[in-house]
């Protein structure tokens, strides 16, 4: 019966050949290795072969089993992507394998940037693209705190203890490709945090800003592609979209430090005191509008005298 509803191959009555026994079991080991891209490269290979035999049938079926490989080895997604890679997507990570030397297509894509305003408050940050899309929720931002002053090099190498620390202890999926916004010196040292980590087998490049250059550890003079190259547009948008973001957390932490330094200008109110208003009701407008009652409910020892100062202090400052 579970063989007429196909969900079995039946080996055991003859109904499976030895060959197609095997090539299931190593479909399975793949997927469950992590290795998607080399599965979904071995099925697209006989969906074609299926199609250009005019078995419809089975080019269908394998095409299915792509969505469906796709489907569920995609993690915390908070937007819907495309069933299957189009052509475009699809040559360019081919074009990456083989500019690269990759051992299979970098389905996971992560990439590496730093920020940091008159060297202070420098922040790194990751972003990630699954199948050429970015993926938001597993963007990750991170205050540097173990480097003095403005030092990229050093920066680099903390974000990326960092991020795959968490990915070490299962948090985070690692990626096929690990790029990073600098030129052959980033590469270096973020080249020692993966050493120290144990993941030195995670391919990681660089991207110059100047000339696009691509810097690769197993060739000191750096790759250079051209414009039009599918695989130089690929990390282009990829490191366009990891600077964004880098700007965009730095000018968060900004603005989150200069809300709360208005609240520590009143008397009574310090750090702690201001963070957890923040915390709490989000920005200074809800703070302004809210009682005294509410506002010293929220910080335990702070009493409604202070919580009207503030309220005051508040209304000031909009005038």
């Amino acid at each position: 019966m579970r063989h007429a509803l196909q969900r079995c191959l039946a080996p055991c009555v003859g109904n499976c050949t030895e060959s197609r026994y095997s090539e299931v079991v190593a479909d399975l080991s793949l997927l469950l290795s992590g290795k998607v891209t080399d599965l979904v490269e071995r099925l697209r290979d006989r969906m074609d072969q299926a199609a250009e035999g005019l078995h419809f049938e089975e080019a269908a079926r394998l095409r299915d089993t792509i969505r469906a490989v796709w489907r569920y080895t995609r993690q915390k997604r908070n937007r819907v992507l495309p069933e299957d890679l189009d052509k475009d997507t699809w040559e360019a990570f081919l074009r990456l394998q083989s500019l690269l030397r990759l051992v299979s297509a970098p389905w996971r894509l992560d990439c590496f940037d730093i920020s940091h305003l008159s060297g202070k408050e420098t922040y790194g940050v990751v972003v990630v693209f699954e199948q050429g899309v970015p993926n938001p929720s597993l963007y990750r931002k991170f205050s540097i705190r173990e480097v003095e002053g403005v030092d990229d090099f050093r920066s680099i190498q903390e974000t990326l203890r960092r991020r795959y620390r968490r990915s070490l202890q299962g948090n985070d999926p690692l990626p096929q490709l690990i790029v990073i916004d600098g030129g052959a010196q980033q590469l270096r040292f973020a080249a020692a945090a993966l050493e120290e980590l144990g993941l030195a087998e995670i391919p990681a490049v660089a991207l110059a800003k100047q000339e696009e250059a691509v810097y690769t550890l197993f060739d000191e003079a750096p790759l250079l592609p051209g414009k039009e190259d599918p695989a130089l547009q690929l990390l282009q948008r990829l490191r366009d979209e990891a600077h964004r973001f880098a700007v965009s957390a730095h000018k968060k932490g900004r603005d989150r430090k200069n809300r709360r330094s208005i609240l520590e200008e009143v008397p009574g109110v310090g750090k702690k005191r201001a963070a957890a208003l923040l915390a709490k009701f989000g920005d200074l407008g809800r703070i302004a509008a809210a009682t005294p009652e509410d506002l010293a409910c929220v910080v335990p020892g702070m009493g409604v005298t202070v919580a009207r100062r503030i309220i005051d202090h508040l209304e000031e400052a909009e005038k």
